[in-house]
Order: structure tokens, then C-alpha cells, then sequence
């Protein structure tokens, strides 16, 4: 295994699926196939980026607000519950909608309760 590592660190195989690209050059490089791949992902992730900074206008006060944060702006400006995601559970203890399986870690991290402890006592 070794080998093969050091194979990728060098530059004679590909440093994403292994395949022999000829001798050493010294430093790590892809396959022409594995650069495709690695272009799309690089394509993905920009496009993420980007979506992430757009805002979008708040139906209730017009303000401008990114897409992602419109829940939480009507929640804590306007009152407004946010809707319950599928897979998602509301917290009893906060507004914070978590995985249906998270709840209990998510109760005991930021609400510092285990199962035998409860406030409700």
C-alpha cells in the first residue's frame, strides 16, 4: 500500500483513482478523467457559493435578506413558525428544527439535558 501512495504523492499514478499516468513528476496529478470530475465538483461548489450570497425580499417588510435566512428572519422579526421540514423535529426548548434522530444529542449539547435529567421536574 505504500507503494501506491507514494505512486500519487509523486505523480506517477493519478492521485484520485490510481491509474498509471507514466513516469514521476514530483508532484500529485489527475487523470484526464478524474480532472472532468474534479472541474464539475469545482463547478458545484461556485454555484453553491454564489446561490448562498443572493437575498431575496421578505414578503411581510420588504427588507432584503439572504435566501437561506428568510425562516429564521420571519421567524425573529415577525413571529412567523417556521415550517416543519420533512425528517425535522421542532426542539421543545428552542426554535431549532434538528434530524428527528439528532434530537436527544441536540438536547443534551445545547440545552445541557441527558435522558434522566430533565427541567421538567
Amino acid at each position: 500500500m505504500g507503494e501506491i501512495a507514494d505512486s500519487m504523492i509523486y505523480g506517477e499514478s493519478c492521485s484520485l483513482c490510481g491509474v498509471y499516468l507514466g513516469p514521476a513528476t514530483g508532484y500529485p496529478r489527475t487523470c484526464p478523467r478524474c480532472t472532468a470530475d474534479t472541474e464539475f465538483v469545482d463547478i458545484a461548489d461556485r454555484l453553491v457559493k454564489e446561490l448562498s450570497g443572493l437575498k431575496t425580499e421578505c414578503p411581510e417588510c420588504k427588507a432584503k435578506v439572504a435566501w437561506n435566512g428568510l425562516d429564521q428572519h420571519r421567524l425573529h422579526l415577525h413571529g412567523r413558525p417556521l415550517p416543519v421540514r420533512p425528517g425535522k423535529v421542532q426542539c421543545p426548548k428552542c426554535e431549532r428544527q434538528v434530524k428527528i434522530g439528532g434530537l436527544a444529542q441536540h438536547l443534551f449539547h445545547k440545552h445541557d439535558m441527558s435522558r434522566l435529567n430533565s427541567d421538567d421536574d
